[in-house]
C-alpha cells in the first residue's frame, strides 16, 4: 500500500505546530479591505495553541527509549555471551553508538538523535526510517567508527518495494548530490549480498560518489535500510480536538480584549456638580466625576424633569450597572474535555489530573492500558534496533563477517511510565499488606527502584544481619526493624 503523503504532511503539521493558524476553526474573514485586515491581524495576534499532539506523541516515544536501551551479545543458541570475542564486538558497538550521538548533535531541531526522530515520526504518520550509511568525508578516516553513520531520514525519501509475500525486494532513498536529486537503490543478489548503485531522475545508473557504479557488501541479508511502521496516535479524532483546544485558547484572550476592563454606568443620575439660574432657567454644572475606590460612598442625585415655565416636576431614579471582564471558566472546562479526549484516544488517560476526578484505581487500571499498548512497540523497535546494530558492524568490520555472524544482539528496551501518584503507592501498600502482591511486585510498582529483585534480596540480606545483631549482641541496644514496602514507599 502507497504512504499517504498528504495525510503525513497533514499530521508533520500538527506535530510541529506549524499548520495550527490553517487549520484553525475560527471564523476567518478575506482580506480584501483594509477593516477585514485590521481585524484579522487583531486576531492572529490573539491565536493561542497548546501543541497536545506533540505532547502524546513525544510522552509515547519517552515511555519506550526514554531510558537508554540496554542490550548484550548472544550466541547461537540464545545464551549471553561473555567470552573476549564478545566482548570486542560489544566494544565496536557501544563506541559505533557514541559516535551516532557526536554525528547527531545539531542535525535535528526536534530532536537529540535519530532513534528518537524515526520513533514520532512513526508515532505522527505511521512511517519512521533509520538508515546506515557511509559518509563520503570520512571514507578514509583513521577514526573508523567515523566511516558507519546513521541518521532518520525524511519519510518521503524513501521507498520500500515489497514483493507478493510482503518481503522486501527493493529499496530507494532519494537525496540531493551536487544539486540533483539522485536515488540509493539497494537489492540483494542471489548470494544474499546487498547491493547498492545510484539512478537519476530517469532511472538511469549514474557513478557513486566513490567512483564505483555499484557496491556489493555482506550484510547477513539485510538492507542498510529500516522501517518503523504503526497506526499513527495522530487521529482524525485527535486534529479535531486539537483545533478545538486552540479555539478555546484562542477565545479567551480575546473575549477579554474586547470586553475591556471594569466598567460602572449611571443611568439617570447627575455627576457632581451645581445648579445655576442662567437666563431665567435653573442650570446643572457638572464639577467632577464620581470616585470609585476603596472607602469612598457617592451620593447621586436623579435627574429633574421640567414642565413647560421650568419649573421642577420630578426626579429619576438613578441605577448603577457594572460590566466585568468576559467569564473564561466556560471556556476552560472546554480546554479540559477536549484535552481528555485526546488522552484517552491515544491510552494516555492516566495523565488526567485529579480535577478531571480520576481516582486512584481508575489511574492505576489507565496506567496500565497504556503500558499495554506499548507492548507492541517495544518489540517491534527492539528487533529493528538489534538488526540494524547488526548490519552496522558487518558494514564495519567486513573482513570478520564469519566470526560476527556466530553471535546475535539483544536489545531490551526498559519501559519509563513515569512516577506514580501518592494514591496509588497507597493503594499498593494495602495490597501488600493484604496479601495480594508479592514484596518483588510491591516494590516495582512503587516505582523508586530499578530493579526490584536486587531490592528484596537487599532487604533480605540487612534483615538476617539484624536478627545477628540481635542474637548475639546484650544490653543497651537499639532494635533496628526490618525495612519494608512501607518503608520504601
Amino acid at each position: 500500500m502507497e504512504k499517504d503523503i498528504e495525510l503525513i504532511r497533514k499530521n508533520l503539521g500538527y506535530y510541529t505546530g506549524l499548520t495550527f493558524w490553517d487549520t484553525a476553526i475560527l471564523p476567518k474573514m478575506k482580506e480584501e479591505s483594509d477593516n477585514a485586515r485590521r481585524i484579522m491581524e487583531r486576531v492572529k495576534r490573539l491565536f493561542q495553541v497548546a501543541n497536545k499532539c506533540q505532547e502524546v506523541v513525544v510522552r509515547h516515544r519517552n515511555a519506550l527509549i526514554g531510558n537508554t536501551p540496554t542490550w548484550y551479545i548472544v550466541n547461537q543458541q540464545g545464551e549471553r555471551e561473555e567470552s573476549s570475542t564478545a566482548s570486542a564486538i560489544a566494544e565496536h558497538l557501544r563506541r559505533l553508538q557514541a559516535q551516532w550521538l557526536r554525528m547527531s548533535i545539531g542535525r535535528y531541531p526536534l530532536h537529540s538523535d535519530p532513534i528518537a526522530k524515526a520513533v514520532d515520526d512513526a508515532l505522527t504518520t505511521g512511517y519512521g526510517y533509520l538508515r546506515l550509511w557511509s559518509p563520503a568525508r570520512f571514507a578514509k578516516s583513521a577514526n573508523i567508527y567515523q566511516r558507519i553513520g546513521l541518521h532518520s531520514p525524511d519519510i518521503e525519501s524513501v521507498n520500500i518495494i515489497r514483493d507478493n509475500d510482503e518481503f522486501v525486494d527493493k529499496i530507494e532513498y532519494t537525496f540531493i548530490y551536487k544539486n540533483e536529486a539522485l536515488k540509493e537503490v539497494q537489492q540483494l543478489d542471489e548470494q544474499g549480498r546487498t547491493v547498492f548503485h545510484w539512478e537519476n531522475a530517469n532511472g538511469n545508473r549514474v557513478t557513486m560518489d566513490n567512483g564505483l557504479d555499484e557496491i556489493k557488501l555482506d550484510l547477513g541479508g539485510h538492507f542498510t535500510v529500516y522501517e518503523i511502521k504503526r497506526s499513527p496516535l495522530i487521529t482524525d479524532t485527535v486534529r479535531r480536538a486539537q483545533d478545538a483546544i486552540n479555539h478555546a485558547l484562542t477565545m479567551m484572550p480575546t473575549n477579554i480584549e474586547y470586553s475591556g476592563f471594569l466598567t460602572r454606568v449611571v443611568a439617570n443620575g447627575l455627576p457632581p456638580g451645581t445648579w445655576e439660574v442662567i437666563n431665567g432657567r435653573e442650570t446643572f454644572t457638572p464639577t467632577g466625576e464620581l470616585l470609585f475606590s476603596p472607602g469612598v460612598t457617592n451620593f447621586v442625585a436623579g435627574i429633574p424633569t421640567f414642565d413647560n415655565a421650568g419649573n421642577i416636576l420630578n426626579y429619576t431614579t438613578p441605577s448603577v450597572s457594572t460590566e466585568g471582564i468576559a467569564d473564561v471558566a466556560p471556556l476552560i472546562n472546554a480546554y479540559k474535555t477536549h484535552c481528555a479526549v485526546i488522552y484517552e484516544t491515544t491510552n494516555q488517560a492516566h495523565i488526567l489530573s485529579s480535577d478531571m476526578t480520576i481516582s486512584g484505581i481508575s489511574r492505576q487500571q489507565l496506567r496500565a492500558d497504556f503500558k499495554t499498548s506499548l507492548g507492541t512497540d517495544k518489540v517491534a523497535l527492539e528487533a529493528i534496533l538489534a538488526d540494524c546494530w547488526a548490519t552496522a558492524l558487518f558494514m564495519l568490520l567486513q573482513g570478520q563477517i564469519a566470526t560476527i555472524k556466530k553471535y546475535d544482539i539483544v536489545v531490551d528496551l526498559l519501559l519509563e511510565l513515569g512516577e506514580p501518584s501518592a494514591e496509588e503507592r497507597a493503594a499498593v501498600r494495602e495490597d501488600y499488606k493484604a496479601g495480594l502482591l508479592s514484596q518483588q511486585t510491591a516494590i516495582s510498582l512503587n516505582g523508586y527502584v530499578d530493579n526490584p529483585a536486587a531490592e528484596v534480596e537487599n532487604i533480605n540480606k540487612e534483615a538476617s544481619a539484624n536478627t545477628t545483631v540481635n542474637e548475639d549482641v546484650t544490653g543497651d541496644i537499639i532494635d533496628l526493624p526490618r525495612p519494608n514496602i512501607e518503608d520504601a514507599a
